[in-house]
């Protein structure tokens, strides 16, 4: 998915409990198994401002 790698605040990764923004699309991490859906993006929201992390999120979709 091309939002995941069109934000610029949001990490691109799977959450491992900090407190960073991150963004994942879940179908591209798992492997030959796949169950997520191809248009799932799964996000972690971090202490960023909240209208920053949504402005991201407008202008990478």
């Amino acid at each position: 998915m091309r939002i995941a790698w069109n934000c610029q605040l949001f990490l691109r990764g799977t959450s491992s409990g900090g407190v960073g923004s991150l963004v994942e699309h879940r179908y591209t991490f798992e492997g030959p198994d796949r169950t997520a859906p191809k248009d799932m993006v799964r996000q972690s929201i971090g202490p960023k401002s909240p209208a920053d992390l949504v402005a991201d999120l407008e202008q990478a979709l």
